[in-house]
């Protein structure tokens, strides 16, 4: 290529060469009237630019093929945003996880939200509890237990300025802390 373009530059320059001669002998031919000087003027000046653009074009080099192992890495790398998750906790971490639930009252409780969308309550080492959990923003996480004629509860999230995670039961209003254990 760098040959091709050596030549492709000589071929210009001669080009050049010729336009301005031909533009100096219009100029004796017919007289140096100003209106024709600057339509001539304004064809060398596109001249030149389309040539330089010629130029450029013929001189520029092809983007070189991609690596076989540079496209399987972005196809991994693709594969892994996909499987990133998109439920996102008050805390800023994927959902998914075993969180330590304490109620205003004391009693403690181990939820578990898994990757299947599903969780589990547990007291005292029993399951109380089954059913789909979703979270709908940072600060909405969802349950619909496995009952019949269970509606989804949507409960608010947040941390607070010290770092403590909060979850508040939009039936009674009640303010419980959520630990994260697991995840």
């Amino acid at each position: 290529m760098p040959g091709n373009c050596n030549q492709f530059a000589r071929i210009w320059r001669f080009g050049v060469k010729r336009l301005v001669l031909l533009w100096g002998r219009e100029s004796n031919v017919r007289g140096n009237i100003a209106a024709q000087i600057i339509e001539r003027d304004h064809f060398m000046k596109k001249m030149l630019a389309l040539s330089a653009l010629a130029a450029l074009a013929a001189c520029s080099q092809p983007a070189p093929a991609p690596d076989a192992s540079v496209t399987a890495d972005a196809s991994a790398d693709a594969t892994d945003v996909a499987a990133a998750p998109t439920n996102i906790a008050a805390d800023g971490k994927p959902t998914v996880g075993k969180y330590e639930v304490t109620r205003p009252n004391g009693k403690k409780y181990m939820t578990e939200a898994k990757a299947d969308g599903t969780y589990a309550v547990t007291a005292e080492g029993k399951v109380v509890e089954t059913g789909k959990w979703e979270q709908k923003s940072p600060e909405q996480y969802c349950e619909t237990a496995d009952k019949p004629d269970a509606k989804q509860k949507c409960y608010n999230e947040k941390v607070d300025a010290k770092g403590v995670y909060t979850s508040t039961d939009p039936d009674n209003g009640e303010v419980a802390v959520v630990v994260r254990v697991v995840g």
